[in-house]
């Protein structure tokens, strides 16, 4: 499943903050929002990328028991190529979509 996390999608219980290891390529995050599971993909912005998005497979997540829709999460960086087809195309979909 991928979750949408890019700037336009932020707002109240949806938000996170990012703190990169690696040059980028590995993350630790606490955030808001429900349903994210180890495996699940983040898609957020990335003013760096050439598309202006980055992907990142979770690899860590746990919740928080208050508030409930609270969560920490170890996450690393996804590059299409390492995506399944069905999760390219979601990715692309959901980013067409702003």
């Amino acid at each position: 499943m991928i979750h949408d996390y890019r700037h336009t999608r932020r707002g109240w219980g949806h938000d996170f903050t990012f703190t990169p290891r690696n040059g980028g390529q590995e993350a630790s995050m606490v955030g808001w929002g429900h349903g994210l599971c180890v495996g699940d993909l983040l898609l957020m912005t990335n003013p760096k990328s050439s598309n202006g998005l980055s992907l990142y497979r979770i690899e860590e997540v746990s919740y928080f028991p208050d508030p409930e829709d609270m969560w920490s999460a170890s996450v690393r960086w996804a590059p299409l190529n390492d995506v399944s087809d069905e999760e390219k195309s979601r990715a692309v979909e959901m980013a067409e979509s702003s």
